[in-house]
């Protein structure tokens, strides 16, 4: 048998179980079918395609509403008129009270939180339909969806047929008080709640397997493990809180479970997120102040010596370098790298210098959960050679960027805005042109002096 052959078999096989049909098998087979003279043989590929289709997606695991997506409108989408789930689809005032929240707080999430569409561009059709509610550890949750359409000659990303949203009801940490905690656009959702890190996941999301965070090997390189979710009537609810460590990191949803722990997870496969506590944030106006992960640093001088590279090539080499050396996250191997210019990575600033022995290096930032940490990536040429771990970065540190280089090559110093200077062995002075340094592997001191503050000795550690 061909290979779209054997995995027409499997399908048919396999039509009232969760496997995935492959990328792109529907379309080989069409095309195969058509090349094909014998009408026996063509008639098979179209019945294929036939039952593909009348099951909705159900073999990809996407359920049948979902099937024709490029179709689907509100009007065709079930899930508006199918009874409520759930252990507390019989508490009347506790659904009542989730309608209610809805159309009075939809168009903060609509117009702030999700970013759908302006103000008066939509207007919501029909009734909100709360089609799952659950109680929870972090409370009382429910699944509430409407159909929104776009409005007047607003130029809307809503799509002409309108579009079906999703969203989370529950407890809000900050107040104690239920809330629409956020919205879902995507035709799926998975939304993480409360303060332990509930994940309520709907089966159409596709989601299969989540992980509570990345491990950390002693030599720095990260994996993971995977846990299926288990569905009860379309929806998935598991507490996906981190264990206390230094290291945490976000909890990661994908479709498919990774065959290598430590490899880098497609980004194809992740399924985000909607964090609640972050849109609430957004949509309240608190969170406007939180602060944002790595040092943030914009001004700092770190062009020391060497090749002359662009923001966007010094970004690349380093990220690319940890990732090579298995030292990032896996679940974020291919998000962190897809903005080469930094915009949206924690870490926009970067030392590069070249080192005594005709090596270049670039030290910059990595964020790993609740720690930041430095890192120096050695380069032979165009090769990455070596990516040493520096340790972490304090924010509040008189010099918060330490690296001590390999092979004798020196120190690495940095503090934005601060005039530096060094000595070893309790000898003269010696003054840094710049707020950024590679200093000798003699070095044991460093002065740090901020503009308006007294001077700070930091002895560097051996």
């Amino acid at each position: 048998m061909t290979t779209e052959s054997e995995a027409l078999a499997q399908v048919l096989r396999s039509a009232v179980s969760d496997v995935d049909t492959p990328a792109g098998f529907a379309e080989a087979a069409l095309r195969k079918g058509k090349r094909r003279k014998q009408r026996m043989r063509a008639s098979m590929v179209g019945a294929a395609l036939a039952v593909t289709a009348m099951l909705g997606g159900l073999l990809s695991g996407v359920p049948s509403w979902r099937a024709d997506s490029d179709r689907l409108t509100p009007a065709s989408d079930v899930r508006l008129s199918t009874p409520t789930t759930g252990d507390l689809a019989g508490d009347a005032e506790f659904l009542a009270n989730a309608r209610a929240t809805w159309e009075r707080e939809l168009a903060a999430h609509v117009e702030v939180g999700a970013s759908l569409a302006r103000a008066g561009c939509w207007d919501a059709v029909g009734q909100p339909h709360v089609s799952w509610a659950n109680s929870s550890s972090a409370g009382p949750v429910a699944l509430v969806m409407q159909a929104l359409r776009a409005k007047g000659s607003c130029d809307s990303p809503l799509p002409p047929g309108g579009l079906v949203v999703v969203g989370l009801f529950g407890t809000d940490i900050a107040d104690g008080k239920q809330h629409l905690m956020g919205l879902d656009a995507g035709g799926g959702g998975v939304f993480l709640i409360g303060p332990d890190t509930v994940v309520v996941a709907l089966q159409e999301s596709q989601a299969r397997f989540f992980s509570r965070r990345a491990e950390y090997a002693a030599d720095g390189t990260a994996s993971r493990e995977w846990t299926p979710f288990i569905f009860q009537d379309g929806v998935a609810v598991a507490a996906v809180a981190e264990p206390d460590s230094s290291r945490g990191s976000a909890a990661v949803f994908v479709k498919h479970k990774p065959v290598d722990p430590g490899a880098a997870v497609p980004p194809q496969d992740r399924v985000r997120p909607v964090e609640t506590d972050a849109v609430r944030a957004r949509v309240t106006g608190p969170g406007n102040g939180l602060p944002l992960p790595g040092l943030q640093w914009t001004t700092l001088k770190g062009h020391l010596s060497g090749p002359l590279l662009s923001l966007t090539e010094r970004r690349q080499r380093f990220t690319d370098a940890l990732d090579h050396f298995r030292l990032t996250d896996p679940a974020f191997r291919g998000w962190y790298t897809s903005d080469r210019a930094g915009v949206n990575q924690p870490g926009g600033w970067d030392i590069t210098a070249q080192l005594p022995d005709g090596r270049t290096v670039i030290v910059s930032e990595h964020v790993a959960g609740h720690e930041n940490e430095s890192y120096a990536a050695l380069f032979r040429g165009d090769r990455a050679e070596r990516v040493v771990r520096g340790p972490k970065i304090d924010r509040a540190a008189a010099l918060p960027v330490v690296v001590r280089l390999p092979d004798a090559q020196g120190w690495v110093v940095a503090q934005q805005g601060a005039a530096l200077r060094w000595r070893s062995a309790g000898g003269a002075w010696n003054l840094v042109p710049g707020d950024a340094a590679l200093l000798p592997d003699a070095a044991d001191t460093v002065e740090v002096t901020l503009p308006g503050r007294t001077a700070v000795e930091v002895a560097l550690p051996r």
